[in-house]
């Protein structure tokens, strides 16, 4: 992806999740870098994650990722 905007969903202490928004591709992006629990309703930005292409396996609208330690993800959203 690179063309498109960039949406921040989710800051806290620890971690960060963006949106990286084309016409033709969506990708979220989870960036942590201690333990934390991550909650993100995807619904209210119309999406839902379709395919992992790096990190834990997520699949839905809302979801829920409990970090035990530095972690990142990219996940393809429709």
């Amino acid at each position: 992806l690179s063309h498109g905007g960039l949406r921040w969903i989710y800051v806290d202490d620890c971690a960060v999740a963006y949106l990286r928004e084309s016409s033709k591709e969506k990708i979220l992006v989870i960036v942590a870098s201690a333990k934390t629990k991550i909650t993100i309703d995807l619904a209210k930005f119309g999406y839902q994650i379709s395919d992992t292409l790096h990190g834990p396996l997520l699949k839905g609208k809302k979801i829920s990722l409990n970090a035990k330690g530095p972690i990142s993800g990219i996940w393809r959203l429709t």
